[in-house]
């Protein structure tokens, strides 16, 4: 049997001003899902926050739901115990903007169209009163993000690479402060698979963080590198050797790792097991 989910209501006054409202393109608005929680004083307890809805959601009216939303869902529904209750999935932008030149491809939201919609997603986070939001790619985390130590907000020329791995906050109208991080669009996931650990990583720390399960390392203002190659990985330890600080935190998820199947040193077997 089907979860049963709920879907905010649609927007009216705010699209009068916003360019995607005479778009041809647009079939139907997508409002924000939500898998209620009971009895908790709130209806989520991680919400996740992209840029805007694809050709799939475009047609049916409901978030995350194309091909490559589906590996959040699936993820979700694997970290979460098999199920999708206490999660909301949400876009800042709720109409589906498309690039004039090639009509089959979907672009990041304007700066304008992020401004006129944004209002929907932050009132629709006052009601469900997440735990923890996840912000997926760089129109999210740029239209919503506050830095939460200096409370200015996110930088738009910095890239995700260098803005996860760090606490954020969302402020709301109602003057409310909600708990953030930001991670890669998973869009940006089914183009690059080699991140997906990384991905993942970020998606069990917000279940985490929002069950009080790991400390917060925000605070120690340390850049994020990934650690995705074998160079890399060698770098590392030579660094870990010779120049870690006590304010300096790594993080190794050995499970991820496929070792290549012949040492690049000696040319023979690699003395690494290879890992599921």
């Amino acid at each position: 049997m089907a979860e049963k989910f709920v879907l905010s209501p649609l927007a009216k006054k705010t699209c009068e001003h916003c360019p995607l409202k005479r778009s041809r393109f647009v079939r139907k608005q997508v409002p924000t899902e939500v898998y209620p929680l009971r009895g908790k004083g709130r209806m989520a307890d991680v919400m996740f926050i992209a840029e805007a809805p694809g050709r799939v959601e475009n047609e049916t009216g409901r978030p995350f739901i194309g091909g490559t939303g589906k590996i959040l869902r699936q993820l979700v529904h694997r970290i979460n115990d098999g199920t999708q209750r206490g999660v909301a999935y949400g876009n800042i932008v709720r109409c589906r903007p498309v690039d004039e030149d090639d009509v089959f491809k979907d672009r990041p939201p304007t700066k304008r169209e992020r401004d006129s919609c944004k209002r929907n997603i932050l009132r629709d986070v006052m009601k469900i009163n997440p735990s923890y939001i996840v912000l997926l790619g760089k129109s999210a985390a740029v239209g919503l993000a506050y830095d939460r130590v200096t409370g200015e907000p996110v930088d738009p020329k910095a890239k995700v690479f260098n803005l996860r791995g760090k606490e954020y906050i969302v402020k709301t109208p109602d003057g409310r402060e909600f708990p953030a991080i930001i991670t890669f669009h998973f869009a940006f996931i089914s183009r690059m698979p080699n991140m997906a650990g990384v991905f993942e990583e970020d998606i069990r720390r917000a279940f985490f963080r929002s069950r009080g399960l790991i400390s917060d390392y925000s605070e120690r203002g340390k850049p994020t590198v990934v650690v995705d190659t074998v160079p890399r990985v060698r770098s590392l330890l030579k660094h870990m050797a010779t120049k870690l600080g006590p304010d300096d935190v790594v993080a190794l998820a050995l499970h991820r790792l496929r070792w290549l199947d012949r040492d690049q040193t000696t040319g023979g077997p690699s003395p690494w097991p290879t890992c599921p």
